[in-house]
C-alpha cells in the first residue's frame, strides 16, 4: 500500500517515483475493502474509470513540466459542499440537487492535483455533532465502531482515520470539523472564517461556516492550506489576508479558562488537559487565566438566538413543503428559529458589513462606498432570507481626516444633524434593504463642524401614542434635541427616552426604543 500522508504522495507523484494513476488504483482498492466494514461512510463515490482518467491527466500534466502541490492526492469531500457532476444532499434525499460547478474551494485542489473520490455521510444539514442523524447510515469511530463517529463531518473523519484516503474535506459551524477529527485521531483544521471560501457550500449558520479540512497531521493541513487559501470577491463573507500573518516567538503567552470553570472535568480528561499545558509551557508558553463565561454564552446561541434562526432561513422551503424530510431531530432544532426571524436580519446585516469593511483593510486603493456597501448588503439579504423579511437601514461613512460624513438610506428615519439652533435631516433616497434583488441608493456627503451632534433613532421613539391616539411626533423629537444638545450624551438620550415615556403615560419604556448619539468634537 503506498504511503497515505499528503505530502509524501504529492512529493513522489511530482517526482516520478510514482504515478497519479497507481496511487488512484490503491485508494480504490482501499475504498472497495473498506466498504465491507463501514459503507455508511460514503453517500456517493466518482466510477473508479472517471478516477482514472482524472489520475492520467495528471500524470499527464507532471510530464509536461508542471509542479502541482497535490499531486495525486485523493481528496474525500462533505457531501454539503458542491462538486460539479456529483449530487449534493446534505444528507437528505429531498434537498439532492446537482451542481454544475464545484466549490471554490474544491476547484483550487483539483487545480493543484488533487483527485475527488466521493461524496462523504455526515448529519443531515451538518446539524449535530455526533455523526447519526443520517438516512445514509451512521458511521462508528474506526478504533471502536460501538462508539460514535462525531459529527457532523463524520464520514470524513472516518474515511481519513481508516487510511481510504489521506485528505477529506469537512465543514465547521461550531465543532463539525473539529470533534470528528478528535475522535477518530486526525488533525481538523478550521480556518478564520473567510479565510477560504464557502461559495458551494450549503449553509447551516452562514455568518459562521467554514469549509474545514481532516488530515493525519498538522503539516498536511498546512499544505492544503497553502493551496486553498484564497480572496474570492464572489463570497460576501471572503477577507483579505495580511501579507505577513503574525508569527509566534519562543515567547509566548496562551489563555487557559479559570481553574473554577474546569470543576466539571472528568479525572482523566483534567489529567489530559494538565498535560496538555505543560507541554505548551515547555514550549515557552506562559499559561493566563482568562474568563470563558462570555465564550460559553456565545456557544447558546447557536441554539437558542439568530443562529438558530440562520439554519431556519437555509432549511425554510423545504421546512414549509416537506417537513417529514427533515431528521426529527434536525427538524425540531431548525423549527425553533420560526420565530427569530429580526435576530436573523440583524445578525445577517452584522456579519455582512463586517466582512465587507474587512475586505477593504489593508488596501490602500480599496475605497468605502456607503451605496456599494448597502446595495451588496440588499443582494446578500435578498439572496439569503425569504421574500417577506427585509430591514430599513442606514448606513454612514466618516472620514477623520476630511470630517467629511458620507451616508446613504435604506427606507430608514432620517438622523438629525444638530448645528446651533438649527437642524437638518441627513436623509437620502432608497428602498428597504432585502426585498428586491436590485435596489438603487442615493449616497451624499457633508462635512462636519466641531460641535455638531448627530441623533439617530428607531420609530420606537416618535410614533407612541398618548391616551388621545396623537404620536410624540419627530417635530417633538426635534424641538427636545434643540433644547439639550449641549448636555452630555447619556443624559440627551435619557431626556428624549423620559419625554417619550411621559407622552405616552405608560410609566416605562416601549418596545424599539433606541437612539444613537455621536459628536464632532
Amino acid at each position: 500500500m503506498y504511503n497515505t500522508r499528503v505530502r509524501a504522495i504529492a512529493s513522489d507523484v511530482n517526482a516520478g517515483v510514482c504515478s497519479a494513476e497507481r496511487v488512484a488504483r490503491e485508494t480504490l482498492e482501499r475504498i472497495s475493502a473498506y466498504d465491507a466494514i463501514q459503507p455508511e461512510a460514503w453517500i456517493s463515490q466518482v466510477p473508479a474509470e472517471r478516477v482514472l482518467e482524472t489520475a492520467k491527466r495528471v500524470d499527464e500534466r507532471i510530464a509536461a513540466g508542471e509542479s502541482l502541490p497535490l499531486a495525486g492526492v485523493a481528496v474525500a469531500i462533505k457531501d454539503n459542499i458542491d462538486v460539479a457532476g456529483l449530487d449534493t444532499t446534505a444528507a437528505c434525499p429531498a434537498f439532492s440537487y446537482r451542481p454544475t460547478a464545484s466549490a471554490h474551494v474544491v476547484e483550487r485542489l483539483v487545480a493543484a492535483g488533487a483527485i475527488v473520490v466521493g461524496k462523504t455521510n455526515l448529519d443531515q444539514f451538518a446539524t449535530g455533532l455526533v455523526g447519526t442523524r443520517s438516512p445514509y447510515g451512521s458511521p462508528g469511530c474506526v478504533y471502536n465502531r460501538e462508539y460514535i463517529s462525531g459529527g457532523s463531518s463524520s464520514g470524513s473523519a472516518v474515511v481519513v482515520a481508516a487510511g481510504v484516503v489521506p485528505l477529506a474535506l469537512g465543514s465547521d459551524t461550531a465543532g463539525s470539523g473539529r470533534v470528528p477529527a478528535a475522535f477518530n485521531n486526525l488533525v481538523g483544521w478550521k480556518p478564520t472564517r473567510g479565510r477560504w471560501s464557502s461559495r458551494g457550500l450549503v449553509p447551516a449558520c452562514r455568518t459562521l461556516d467554514c469549509i474545514t479540512t481532516l488530515t493525519s497531521d498538522v503539516e498536511d493541513a498546512a499544505l492544503v492550506d497553502s493551496v486553498v487559501t484564497d480572496f474570492d470577491r464572489t463570497d460576501p463573507y471572503a477577507r483579505r489576508m495580511p501579507s505577513s500573518p503574525p508569527v509566534i516567538g519562543s515567547h509566548f503567552r496562551f489563555g487557559i479558562p479559570h481553574s473554577s470553570q474546569l470543576h466539571d472535568l472528568p479525572p482523566q480528561d483534567a489529567a489530559l488537559f494538565s498535560a496538555a499545558v505543560l507541554r505548551m509551557q515547555a514550549a515557552g508558553g506562559a499559561a493566563v487565566e482568562v474568563d470563558v463565561s462570555p465564550l460559553l454564552e456565545a456557544a447558546g446561541l447557536l441554539y437558542g438566538g439568530p443562529w438558530v434562526a440562520e439554519r431556519t432561513a437555509a432549511l425554510e422551503a423545504l421546512l414549509d413543503s416537506q417537513p417529514a424530510a427533515i431528521h426529527p431531530v434536525v427538524r425540531a432544532i431548525v423549527q425553533a428559529g420560526k420565530g427569530i426571524s429580526a435576530a436573523l436580519l440583524m445578525a445577517s446585516i452584522q456579519s455582512t458589513m463586517r466582512t465587507l469593511i474587512s475586505a477593504g483593510s489593508g488596501n490602500a486603493a480599496y475605497r468605502y462606498s456607503a451605496v456599494d456597501m448597502v446595495s451588496t448588503l440588499n443582494r446578500q439579504l435578498y439572496a439569503t432570507t425569504s421574500p417577506e423579511k427585509y430591514a430599513t437601514f442606514y448606513f454612514a461613512l466618516y472620514d477623520e481626516d476630511t470630517h467629511a460624513l458620507t451616508y446613504t438610506n435604506a427606507g430608514h428615519l432620517a438622523p438629525i444633524l444638530l448645528r446651533g439652533q438649527s437642524f437638518q435631516l441627513l436623509d437620502s433616497t432608497g428602498t428597504v434593504v432585502g426585498a428586491f434583488p436590485i435596489a438603487r441608493y442615493e449616497e451624499k456627503t457633508i462635512e462636519l463642524e466641531a460641535g455638531d451632534v448627530l441623533v439617530a433613532y428607531t420609530d420606537g421613539i416618535v410614533e407612541p401614542e398618548n391616551v388621545y391616539g396623537e404620536q410624540f411626533g419627530e417635530e417633538r423629537l426635534q424641538d427636545l434635541l434643540i433644547k439639550y444638545q449641549r448636555t452630555e450624551s447619556a443624559e440627551l438620550i435619557a431626556r428624549a427616552m423620559e419625554a417619550v415615556v411621559q407622552w405616552t403615560g405608560a410609566g416605562e419604556l416601549q418596545d424599539d426604543m433606541t437612539m444613537v448619539v455621536a459628536r464632532r468634537i
